[in-house]
């Protein structure tokens, strides 16, 4: 999974309060810290619920918030 980018599927977490998104196993088999470790480390937000990666002002894209500044690679 850490290569790929899932389109077009929906996953039912429910409100998202209760689940942590890096830390615990949600979406696929593996946590979300085992599957992109870098990115993990980076990460500002690693006790972040779901539902507080979720930007609901924006039509439900996600919040992410890393440490230092990431370039699109093309």
């Amino acid at each position: 999974m850490g290569d790929c980018i899932i389109q077009g599927f929906i996953f039912k977490v429910y409100s998202g309060t209760s689940i942590k998104f890096l830390e615990q196993m949600w979406l696929g088999e593996d946590s979300l810290q085992v599957v992109f470790p870098r990115l993990y480390k980076l990460s500002t937000q690693k006790d972040a619920m779901i539902a507080d990666m979720v930007d609901n002002q924006s039509q439900g894209q996600w919040k992410f918030q890393f440490r230092i500044i990431m370039k699109a690679v093309s």
